[in-house]
């Protein structure tokens, strides 16, 4: 079970990834040269990029997240599935309806969204495993625009349910593989990568479409560049991130997975700040070019302690976004646990979109947050008895 849970988590155990273009005959070229990212590549114009120190901040004055957040009271969200346990190993965004009194979770492994109602019971399952309309081959995260819940496909499209009753509504095919959803008001923002479709830039990573009254999607325009280098796959590689919307203040935020860097976007596209964490220690990335050309990048595993960048949530009572990281030593697929949990500092940084400020404002144990809205918080919290991670839902005051 220790070693199914860390598997699950990447937030936790960020994997070492390669990505080969080109025979091992072209390595053993003698221009063979590598680039240590992101202060050795020169495509990167630091002088864009606000700097920020954040992680180094003064703690003293830091919350714990009941108290950020401003919760209380918090139960076991989940207490009855389908007459079974429910295992939170493997959930991956979540969402609260409260005006049909709905929590929807998406599960990758299970592939479809299991719906429950807000004292924990077992409601109904929205899609299945498969290839077909409605169907998931790994659904990764979801956004609900009035009555439709829109869940990503990792398969090149974005399947479209009834949000009251699970009914599938239509699939739209996307040509391209979605990483993260979100909306402001009938506006969709996809972020995801496109190769070799016409309709879609391949140089850009966010994707907006306009939903219709009768729930049609309809593409408007791309925005944000990707991380540059010479080969497009490496680029996508290391554009790899999460994006989040903030509708009070009609602001999208773009995070790098790999790099300190954070964007903050209108929703028209328009870039409005761009920061750079200075005080983030990160993984070693390293760029191998070969005449020329990017043919690989290596993930070292660091000696020391890094962070790891989580998730962003938005928080449209306070109109700031909630970025959550981790900070511990690197961890193998032998690390227990309890190890894990007690060398692991959780970070949560702020940002003020309308004062364009970021800030260190919580460090816990908590584990991260799925869903936060005005009325509702959803996070994780391990279970040690049973060595795995159950999920709480909190209500906020008044």
């Amino acid at each position: 079970m220790n070693n199914k849970w860390i598997k699950s988590y990447s937030y936790l155990i960020i994997w070492i990834t390669l990505f080969f273009m080109y025979s091992c005959g072209a390595k053993k070229d003698a221009s063979l040269k590598k680039i240590l990212h992101p202060s050795d590549n020169a495509r990167i114009v630091h002088s864009q990029y606000e700097p920020k120190t954040v992680f180094n901040s003064d703690i003293k004055n830091l919350f714990d997240l009941d108290s950020l957040l401003d919760v209380e009271s918090a139960y076991y969200a989940i207490k009855n599935y389908q007459d079974d346990e429910y295992v939170a190993v493997d959930v991956v965004d979540a969402d609260v309806n409260g005006s049909e009194n709905l929590l929807y979770l998406v599960d990758k492994k299970l592939g479809k969204v299991n719906a429950f109602d807000l004292s924990g019971d077992y409601r109904f399952s929205i899609g299945r495993k498969g290839r077909g309309p409605g169907e998931f081959i790994l659904p990764s995260a979801l956004a609900r625009v009035n009555n439709h819940l829109l869940v990503l496909d990792k398969s090149f499209k974005v399947e479209s349910f009834k949000a009251t009753n699970g009914e599938h509504h239509k699939s739209y095919q996307l040509g391209y593989s979605p990483l993260d959803i979100c909306a402001i008001g009938t506006s969709i923002f996809v972020y995801g990568f496109s190769f070799d479709n016409g309709d879609i830039p391949e140089d850009k990573l966010v994707h907006k479409y306009e939903m219709t009254t009768n729930g049609e999607l309809i593409y408007s325009n791309s925005f944000g560049d990707l991380y540059p280098g010479n080969s497009q796959m490496i680029s996508s590689a290391l554009s790899v991130g999460k994006l989040e919307c903030l509708e009070s203040t009609g602001d999208i935020l773009l995070v790098n997975q790999w790099f300190p860097f954070v964007s903050l976007f209108d929703k028209n596209g328009n870039q409005k700040i761009k920061f750079r964490f200075e005080d983030y220690s990160q993984r070693r990335i390293e760029e191998i070019i070969s005449q020329g050309q990017t043919v690989s990048y290596t993930v070292n595993r660091a000696e020391s302690k890094v962070h790891n960048f989580i998730d962003i949530k938005r928080d449209e009572l306070s109109q700031t976004f909630l970025l959550q990281y981790t900070f511990g030593a690197d961890q193998t697929n032998e690390t227990t646990l309890k190890k894990i949990v007690e060398s692991t500092e959780y970070y949560t940084v702020e940002i003020n979109p309308i004062r364009k400020s970021a800030k260190l404002v919580s460090m816990d144990k908590n584990f991260p947050l799925l869903f936060v809205s005005k009325n509702f918080v959803l996070s994780l919290k391990m279970d040690f008895k049973k060595k795995e991670p159950n999920i709480v839902i909190y209500e906020r005051k008044k």
